[in-house]
């Protein structure tokens, strides 16, 4: 298992980023509060805490780089023993902080509460109130050991009323407070990430039932589609033989139920072509691409919908920018993401008119945009567009289609790990673009 995908590695790597900061704040708050507030506080000796908290900071990090090397083993337990010393040590680290500053008397003894909260995230209920029985151990023989005399106790002179780590009531007050405040925040956090988890449990259980069940319903529309496939092959055979009869040995009436029937027949083929190329995307396990030209695939599809856009005499206007050319993917399936938009456009644009397709380079990926001037598409129903089926509610009675191009679309666009998306104003026309990562999408398998 990959330790960057575990919880506890973000965790443990947020808490060693935290921990520069941690450095930086100490030894600015010790030179503002000398300097500046002129409080008293053990200055060196805290420039001096500073430094090892840096050096164990430094430490740490090479703990997490070394279990980060083990990409082929468990990594929990190693996490979990990194996190739980990291947490341990901060706390060693904040009691010589208070210890040099003001003992019990300074109000930063809240960030032991911090910790906690932290640790009652990310570790067993177990471990964080081991962690918090630790925090309280410190906290106290730091205030018994003050007391006692056994440990010099330097006052926060300028700060708080000096003598307050000699009173007994205050001792006890304060130590009642500390102890009972962080028991609760151990146990109210502990409950809601128990019952968060329990929770996120039972939604990836009922999301993998989900997913079986559509992946069952995918193969089955995958065969049902594909039977029905043949079938309508061999009625369009029948039909093409009725075609190819002599002009004249076919009634006039008949020829036109005949060309109605071919007709349906061929726009039923279509819409069960592209059920099942969805289907089979749906239910491809594995992704394997190849190096190509985007600049040639783009050429090539254009030029195979030239044919239709001269007949309605639509211009396609080509922009590429010099820098584009090879892309990682699966080719065919790019071709027929672009021939899906650039079709779409010269269907939906009104004759006489101008299609723009436009490649444009940008940071680790190709950015492809295709625009028309077409009808438009509602405001309240561009992010429909893409779902399966669905058809714009002002093209449906004057426009053919199957409503699975864009779904297909932005399946394909998926794959390859890029975002598509339309821009549109009603009557004036759509633009859809999307992106392609100039690399291999994770997961995904080059073939040379």
């Amino acid at each position: 298992m990959d330790p960057k995908t575990n919880k506890l590695y973000r965790f443990a790597l947020w808490l060693i980023r935290l921990r520069w900061l941690g450095v930086m704040s100490i030894i600015l708050v010790t030179f503002v509060s000398s300097h500046i507030l002129e409080i008293t506080v053990r200055e060196y000796s805290l420039y001096i805490v500073s430094v090892a908290f840096l050096l164990l900071n430094i430490l740490h990090r090479l703990w997490l780089m070394k279990i980060r090397q083990r990409k082929d083993r468990d990594n929990t337990r190693p996490l979990k023993l990194l996190v739980n010393f990291q947490i341990s040590t901060d706390f060693i680290v904040l009691t010589l902080l208070l210890h040099f500053s003001g003992g019990i008397e300074n109000p930063f003894i809240v960030y032991f509460i911090f910790h906690m909260i932290m640790a009652s995230i990310v570790l067993s209920p177990r471990e964080s109130y081991m962690q918090a029985g630790f925090a309280w151990s410190l906290v106290i023989l730091l205030a018994v050991f003050e007391y006692l005399g056994v440990i010099p106790h330097h006052h926060l002179t300028g700060f708080s009323t000096m003598g307050l780590h000699e009173s007994r009531i205050y001792l006890f007050g304060t130590g009642l407070v500390f102890i009972s405040t962080s028991f609760l925040v151990v146990y109210i956090t502990n409950s809601i990430v128990m019952q968060s988890r329990r929770h996120e449990a039972a939604y990836m259980k009922a999301n993998r039932e989900l997913e079986k069940k559509d992946e069952i319903k995918n193969e089955y529309v995958l065969r049902i589609t594909h039977d029905i496939k043949g079938h309508l092959a061999a009625i369009q055979s029948a039909l093409d033989v009725l075609h190819g009869k002599p002009e004249g040995s076919i009634r006039q009436d008949c020829k036109e139920f005949l060309d109605l029937a071919s007709q349906r027949t061929s726009v039923l083929i279509m819409f069960v072509r592209d059920l099942l190329y969805l289907s089979r995307l749906k239910l491809s396990n594995e992704f394997r691409t190849t190096r190509f030209s985007i600049r040639d695939s783009v050429q090539k599809t254009v030029s195979h919908l030239d044919s239709p856009a001269k007949k309605k005499s639509i211009r396609i206007h080509v922009d590429m920018d010099d820098s584009v050319d090879q892309v990682s993917g699966m080719q065919l399936s790019v071709e027929e993401l672009i021939a899906n938009l650039l079709g779409n456009a010269i269907q939906y644009s009104d004759n006489d008119s101008n299609v723009f397709l436009k490649v444009k380079a940008l940071k680790e990926k190709v950015q492809i945009e295709i625009q028309d001037h077409g009808p438009g598409i509602p405001a309240q129903e561009q992010e429909l567009v893409f779902e399966e089926f669905y058809r714009g509610s002002n093209t449906r009675t004057t426009t053919e289609g199957t409503g699975l191009g864009l779904a297909i679309s932005k399946k394909i666009v998926q794959f390859h790990g890029g975002e598509i998306w339309v821009e549109s104003s009603e009557a004036k026309g759509s633009k859809f673009c999307f992106t392609l990562p100039l690399d291999n999408p994770p997961g995904a398998k080059t073939i040379f």
